[in-house]
């Protein structure tokens, strides 16, 4: 079988943030079922220990939640966009922190496939699906240290 790596859209479910600063356990929570782990924000951040409605959360709270719930995860910022496309084409779904497109305060997106010009977006905050150019999202990207998180494959 071949696999035209030209487009990927994977199989990743969208799911709104039910609060202003649900942003990451939202990320989680889409990275979560794609892996077929049963959950929602609402249950992550019930279970989130360190959220703070009114703050959101730390990468630090992120790390102990996955190790509290044995899940892997990889955070770095140490990747490049090869590298994305890399993982993208290997199943694996992307979380990237990146300024809000509406006002700049730091953001977490999920990205969930590509089309070589563009990145397929889950933005948890506005409610839809985005594509978003490579250069426009490496200019983002870089804004927040190219911080990523990702749940390496089994």
């Amino acid at each position: 079988m071949t696999i035209d790596s030209s487009y990927i859209k994977l199989p990743v479910d969208y799911l709104k943030q039910p609060d202003e600063y649900a942003c990451v356990p939202t990320m989680l929570a889409m990275l979560f079922r794609h892996r077929d782990i049963s959950t929602s924000p609402q249950t992550v951040i019930s279970e989130f220990e360190g959220y703070d409605p009114l703050a959101g959360c730390t990468w630090e709270d992120t790390e102990r939640y996955c190790t509290w719930k044995r899940v892997p995860m990889e955070r770095t910022t140490g990747l490049l966009m090869p590298d994305i496309v890399r993982l993208l084409e290997h199943n694996v779904p992307v979380a990237a922190s990146i300024p809000n497109f509406s006002d700049g305060y730091p953001h977490v997106v999920v990205l969930h496939g590509h089309n070589r010009k563009e990145f397929f977006m889950h933005d948890p905050y506005d409610a839809i699906r985005k594509e978003v150019s490579f250069s426009e999202f490496s200019w983002r990207w870089k804004e927040r240290d190219n911080m990523l998180l990702y749940l390496p494959p089994k």
